[in-house]
């Protein structure tokens, strides 16, 4: 049996119309006793510019190399 729940935090930065900008979003993402997620609640911001991952609060989490 598998009840959890886990947090994904991403960053995109894209060009449109000569303008950059970046959205910033969260998924809270809830799973039920099969793995399944049962609950997705998202949140974003749309911010002008260019702004790397640091400037927003944001880390970078690399997978362990094996």
């Amino acid at each position: 049996m598998f009840v959890g729940r886990t947090a994904i935090r991403k960053w995109i930065t894209l060009r449109g119309g000569g303008k950059w900008m970046t959205i910033v979003e969260t998924n809270v993402m809830t799973f039920d006793r099969n793995a399944r997620v049962s609950r997705n609640a998202e949140y974003w911001s749309l911010r002008q510019g260019r702004r790397p991952a640091a400037r927003l609060g944001l880390r970078l989490l690399t997978a362990p190399h094996t």
